[in-house]
């Protein structure tokens, strides 16, 4: 028995925002006031960002884009110490952001990411890992405007595909199955997938896209990033392995349903 139409309808949707885009402007407000940056400086990546959250009033993720003259393996502990305590928030140090725990019903938690605009690259970023002592070059606009120029191709079909395997790997773990696979990484996977093959109602585009990466496992280690910048699968949780792995369960899920 497949995954029933009006489960993939339900899976499809997305979360609702209201707390985060609650959180968003309150800490929005908070840097530009304690950081004196435009606004269109402080900008959203992630889930939220690219309406494929599955869960309500999900975490969020803020980034915080500072001129090419900043210091990029300072900039952390700068706006740290710039925002610690306004307006009542308080914040604590991550590898490569400041965060934001939450607040009870009112806020969602959130990564405030502090970056560097890369001056001969466009819409490139650094960001600086203070755990590995790397800079990292990022894409978060080009992200986002891919994702959204893939949505009108595929009539929004994408981006409900990216809600369905996620929220179908949220179903596996809560039925113990151990995953290990990001939501970045589902999002990616699914750029991949030819254009073509989301069509029809939930039921056929789940089903075209996991034929399709159920027959195509060998491109996995020539899948790109969803900016077009750099190749997808490495190690850890970004193992060309790790998602042949979550492809199967993606299947025995499809194939099984009424025995889960």
């Amino acid at each position: 028995m497949a995954i029933p139409l009006e489960v993939l309808q339900k899976w499809a949707k997305p979360g609702k925002n209201e707390m985060s885009k609650q959180t968003y402007h309150a800490l929005r407000d908070v840097l530009i006031s304690k950081l004196g940056l435009p606004q269109s400086s402080i900008y959203l990546q992630g889930s939220y960002a690219n309406s494929t959250n599955v869960r309500d009033n999900s975490d969020i993720d803020i980034v915080v884009e500072f001129p090419p003259e900043y210091d990029v393996r300072s900039l952390k502990n700068y706006v740290y110490n710039r925002i610690q305590n306004a307006n009542n928030f308080q914040f604590s140090l991550g590898s490569k952001t400041v965060k934001y725990k939450g607040y009870r019903n009112q806020y969602v938690p959130a990564d405030i990411v502090p970056c560097v605009t890369v001056a001969n690259k466009q819409d490139c970023v650094k960001i600086y890992d203070s755990s590995r002592s790397t800079v990292i070059e990022n894409h978060p606009k080009v992200h986002i405007r891919n994702g959204e120029n893939k949505s009108g191709r595929t009539s929004g079909n994408s981006k409900k595909a990216v809600r369905m395997l996620k929220n179908a790997r949220n179903y596996l773990e809560d039925k113990g199955y151990k995953i290990g696979i990001s939501s970045y990484t589902i999002e990616c996977m699914v750029y991949n997938i030819p254009d073509g093959e989301f069509v029809g109602n939930e039921y056929d585009v789940c089903y075209h896209i996991l034929n399709w990466l159920c027959n195509n496992k060998i491109s996995l280690s020539s899948m790109k990033t969803q900016d077009g910048k750099d190749l997808l699968f490495y190690t850890g949780d970004r193992s060309t392995n790790t998602a042949s792995l979550f492809i199967n369960d993606l299947v025995n899920l499809w194939n099984n349903w009424g025995k889960f």
